[in-house]
């Protein structure tokens, strides 16, 4: 292995990130396409548990390959970074950064405008009309694979086309305010950020320079729509899998060999084929694994990581941050990391989960213990995130970002700390938020 590491770092150093990127996709819905046909056309759970074994093991590959994108782009991020640095100082660094990404066409934003065209529907004809239904419908075909839930796609999480109840929620939101319904002004704003930054940037550099700048600019701003297009299409293959595993599941809770067809979730890989074959009866090993996995599920939701709560993993405790806290002026104040610049004074709003999403309204500092794919549409509405965990490349963080809008992260139980209503002084720059009523 350390002898083909230098070997596979120069290849995908060198490696285009743009044709790559569109073989890869080709062969990602061709993938797709061979394992719905193959699914439909498979009736006897024996051999269904084979395909699935084999659809999981070429899932690996290709995600894999969706991995090899990240050498090329950190090393076109460092060189963006030095050129930046160079050009306006280590001060303005962060915030011309900052909006040098803004005004990106990625899969996420593109997600976002399509929502909001359907929550438009809805505005102008009604949710019962065939306009806001087609219009949900296209949607639900383009970004049905997307996990409801989870902060990433996993075998087990419900998709958006399975609990479409989650976007109902979200369009709620949006139509809480006529203004966030108009997705062009924030779009126009981002641009006028990203061309002031490179009007900055210009002054600093000689033309030689600035033409080597825009490259890699362009290279950068590239490399973040792949990212976010890579993500997507992961969602996408896991989807067909988790297709495939609840057809089994299907078939194997008809035959009564399991209880509920997503008791399927809770069978090993290795014992599927003798489950099928009627060789293996977990029945009383599902009840039990699914026990252990709402009390995990439990602590997850209260922002404690899997390996932590099931003892896998040591917790060693400081006290540093305790003592930054102490030592802070204002006895209000909590510090935490900072994510986003910007400083914002608003309401709180609590959200625990995509079942309270309906609940932010324009103006709003969405607290929560951690943000995913799926919270993207609440950055459109919010206008300030805190969260109980995270870091700087969090997905809290990236959003904020692009959205211009100030995030702290890493302020643990803070959703327990603050109360819905209550007024709060969101310093992005500084990661400090501060109680104001």
């Amino acid at each position: 292995m350390l002898w083909k590491v230098p070997k596979l770092f120069i290849k995908e150093y060198a490696m285009d990130v743009h044709d790559f990127w569109q073989s890869l996709s080709i062969e990602m819905d061709s993938w797709i396409s061979r394992m719905d046909k193959e699914g439909e056309n498979t009736t006897d759970e024996v051999t269904f548990a084979a395909l699935i074994e084999q659809a999981i093991a070429e899932h690996g590959v290709l995600f894999q390959k969706r991995m090899s994108d990240f050498v090329p782009n950190i090393v076109t991020e460092l060189k963006f970074n030095y050129l930046i640095k160079k050009a306006v100082g280590k001060d303005q660094q962060a915030e011309i950064k900052e909006k040098l990404l803004r005004a990106l066409p990625f899969r996420t934003a593109l997600q976002n405008k399509a929502l909001v065209k359907v929550a438009q529907a809805a505005a102008i004809y009604g949710k019962n009309s065939n306009e806001f239904k087609n219009q949900f419908n296209i949607f639900l075909a383009e970004y049905g694979d997307r996990p409801s839930a989870s902060m990433a796609p996993t075998l087990g999480s419900y998709t958006w086309r399975e609990k479409p109840d989650v976007i109902y929620k979200l369009i709620d939101s949006l139509l809480s305010d006529s203004t966030l319904l108009d997705s062009e002004a924030s779009f126009k704003k981002q641009e006028l950020d990203l061309e002031e930054a490179k009007n900055q940037i210009i002054e600093s550099l000689n033309k030689k320079q600035y033409d080597n700048f825009l490259k890699i600019l362009d290279k950068t701003r590239e490399g973040v729509i792949i990212r976010e297009e890579g993500l997507f299409y992961v969602e996408k293959i896991t989807a067909c899998v988790r297709r495939l595993i609840l057809k089994i599941g299907a078939m194997l809770e008809e035959k009564a060999i399991i209880n509920e067809a997503d008791d399927v979730f809770f069978i090993f890989l290795e014992e599927l084929g003798s489950v099928a074959a009627g060789q293996l009866n977990l029945k009383d090993k599902i009840e039990k694994r699914k026990n252990a996995y709402k009390k995990v599920y439990a602590a997850h939701e209260k922002g404690v990581h899997w390996m932590i709560s099931t003892g896998s993993f040591p917790v060693f405790k400081t006290n540093n941050k305790e003592k930054q806290d102490k030592n802070m002026d204002d006895p209000n104040s909590i510090k935490g990391i900072s994510a986003s610049r910007g400083v914002y004074e608003g309401p709180v709003c609590i959200i625990r989960g995509p079942f309270e999403f309906n609940k932010l309204k324009k103006g709003d500092i969405l607290v929560s213990t951690y943000t995913a794919p799926v919270w993207t549409p609440l950055f459109r509405i919010a206008s300030g995130v805190v969260t109980e965990i995270g870091s700087a490349g969090s997905h809290a963080a990236i959003v904020s970002r692009e959205y211009g809008i100030p995030c702290v992260v890493d302020i643990p139980n803070i959703t327990n700390i603050l109360k819905d209503g209550q007024i709060i002084r969101i310093h992005g720059t500084n990661g400090i938020i501060t109680l104001l009523a």
